[in-house]
């Protein structure tokens, strides 16, 4: 992949590729093409240090809820009805948790990002949605953030090339 920067070939920036969609989240580590995907739906427990928030499945539930009893939330932060993004906290804790999963070892730090919502939403998007979009990568240690907003699929070198600015499709970042 020679259209990454100097400093993603060295492994200090991370360049990523984050796939939203109702029920599922992907990150994708363009540089090595390393891919981890988990359910949205996250398991907290409120006032308390010792439990990290994560996604969780049904089958992660039953031994967290012996554990934790009443005291365990769960909640889904990208399973609104109307918009993308319904609770800015609990997406922000399953990207963070997803991007440490696809980063977990390696030396670099997280990079430019393209963040791809690929569920299509009636009336489009508000500046207040693609605003929480942006502020969860830039939150999670992106330097960049690029929207995708078209609901296709795209290679990993198309969105490299996207990022560089160099990308002859019909698809465009928006920044």
């Amino acid at each position: 992949m020679s259209s990454l920067t100097l400093l993603e070939r060295l492994g200090r920036r991370v360049p990523l590729y984050i796939q939203i969609k109702r029920g599922g989240l992907s990150v994708t580590d363009l540089s090595r093409g390393a891919t981890f995907e988990t359910h949205t739906r996250v398991a907290y427990v409120p006032r308390t240090k010792r439990f990290e928030p994560r996604p969780v499945t049904d089958a992660d539930l039953a031994p967290l809820r012996r554990e934790w009893g009443d005291r365990l939330k769960v909640g889904d932060g990208f399973s609104h009805p109307r918009l993308p993004i319904g609770d800015f906290v609990l997406a922000e804790y399953a990207l963070r948790y997803s991007i440490r999963q696809v980063l977990r070892d390696r030396r670099g730090r997280l990079g430019r990002v393209a963040f791809h919502i690929q569920d299509e939403w009636e009336g489009g998007f508000t500046d207040v949605e693609l605003r929480a979009a942006r502020d969860l990568t830039i939150n999670a240690g992106a330097t960049f953030c690029g929207l995708l907003l078209e609901p296709i699929g795209l290679s990993n070198q198309d969105v490299i090339d996207l990022l560089n600015g160099t990308y002859s499709g019909s698809v465009q970042l928006t920044r």
